[in-house]
């Protein structure tokens, strides 16, 4: 067995019996969200050969919250706002600067003046700038 795309590789490239659960990985780096990976995975037994196609659309890695889903720092700000707690939960959590790394490189180079923000990330309807202290839990 194996895969014709490169970023989808089998842990293992043998299988026995008749049913057999294939595993696999993909490796997504790089893609952005909406992409489509597509390719097929062929397989030669000695019952024959035969040959099953995958697709797999790219999405943005999320956290899910009592508002909905995070997906991106408004997201968050959002759920600072109407649940502190539960905010300071998920910023304690390991993923948080995995998923918003990008978003938080930007807004400290804009802190430093090294980039110049098209919109201010954290602010409230009447403009001031809100921030959020939050104690690691864990």
């Amino acid at each position: 067995m194996y895969s014709d795309n490169p970023r989808v590789v089998l842990e293992k490239d043998s299988f026995f019996g008749v049913d057999s659960v294939l595993h696999y990985t993909v490796n997504a780096s790089g893609l952005e969200a909406g992409e489509l990976l597509e390719g097929h995975f062929d397989i030669v037994s000695n019952a024959g050969e035969c040959s099953a196609s995958f697709a797999f659309r790219i999405t943005s890695v999320t956290i899910d919250s009592s508002i909905g889903p995070i997906h991106d720092l408004f997201h968050f700000a959002n759920l600072v706002q109407a649940s502190p707690d539960e905010a300071c939960h998920v910023f304690a959590r390991p993923d948080f600067e995995k998923i918003f790394i990008k978003q938080l490189l930007f807004q400290f180079l804009s802190l430093i003046h090294k980039v110049i923000p098209l919109i201010p990330i954290f602010s409230s309807p009447s403009g001031e700038s809100n921030r959020l202290f939050c104690s690691r839990f864990s």
